[in-house]
């Protein structure tokens, strides 16, 4: 199922406005994103997502969740973000209480214009609510929405950090680049939600990220091609996120790079003086090159 299949023609607009909205975009930071994606393809990956695990929920939760409800949030929680924009994720988490008070406001706000915009129901519910439940995260659906976001923006990263992109080591792995990112942001889901912890008896290869050294991941990465993205990375976070991708949206953004590394650029040099000292790291690390 596709997000726009959950719409009327009035939102036509609207899947546009999301595709003019890249993700992971940081106006303080030129960060190269080799596939960098945008909020309608983010908005079907997540939908993408609670899918994928459909057969999950069932056995863990039963009647309790409602399937439909999940889709319908998935499919709008980004929306409002086309009037407040795109807050990167450490922006938020260092916001004091009245900072993420008054977020909060600006995104309500930003929920109801979209409804004056386009309409009043996605697939039978209240457009509002649905964008209110994606804010607030009230109800389970909306956990399992939250869950599946982060595991998206996981990814997405992994995926740029299997290339051989290094400015994603950080959002991949944190600042030691093994255990923090988004490998502990998902975990975090568990914590901050314990309804979602049955969906560990299930899943927790999928969304129970182990620690990894991504900066080896780094160092023996390469683009993407229809091949290497079929072979297994020996991360089960990564595989899953690949086949739910492929079964959504298809391999092609997967596969297309829509940033480059230009030839000369702070961002080359960077990148260049990265690679230098982990081959440096790597050969004193090396049995070989030590003397006994």
């Amino acid at each position: 199922m596709y997000v726009k299949d959950l719409f009327d023609p009035r939102f036509d607009g609207r899947i546009k406005n999301l595709e003019e909205e890249p993700r992971y975009l940081d106006p303080k930071k030129r960060r190269i994103m080799f596939y960098r994606s945008n909020l309608w393809l983010h908005s079907q990956r997540v939908l993408g997502h609670v899918s994928y695990i459909a057969p999950t929920l069932e056995v863990a939760y039963g009647n309790k969740f409602d399937m439909r409800k999940a889709r319908a949030i998935a499919a709008v929680h980004d929306d409002y973000e086309l009037i407040v924009g795109d807050i990167l994720l450490q922006e938020k988490e260092a916001m004091s209480p009245d900072e993420e008070k008054i977020l909060r406001e600006k995104e309500i706000m930003a929920a109801r214009k979209m409804v004056e915009r386009y309409g009043e129901t996605v697939d039978g519910y209240s457009y509002f609510e649905l964008m209110l439940a994606a804010i607030d995260k009230n109800c389970l659906e909306a956990k399992v929405v939250s869950l599946c976001d982060k595991f998206d923006a996981g990814g997405e990263a992994w995926h740029e950090v299997h290339a051989g992109n290094n400015y994603f080591l950080k959002p991949a792995g944190g600042k030691n680049r093994r255990n923090g990112g988004y490998v502990s942001r998902i975990r975090a889901r568990f914590e901050d939600f314990p309804e979602l912890i049955p969906l560990l008896d299930y899943k927790s290869d999928m969304f129970w990220p182990r620690e990894r050294d991504w900066d080896e991941v780094c160092w023996n990465g390469g683009l993407h091609t229809e091949k290497t993205i079929m072979e297994d990375s020996g991360y089960p976070p990564y595989e899953h996120w690949k086949k739910s991708v492929a079964k959504s949206t298809s391999n092609f953004h997967l596969v297309h790079q829509v940033e480059f590394m230009p030839t000369f650029s702070i961002s080359r040099l960077r990148h260049n003086v990265y690679s230098g000292l982990l081959s440096l790291k790597r050969r004193l690390s090396s049995p070989s090159q030590k003397t006994t």
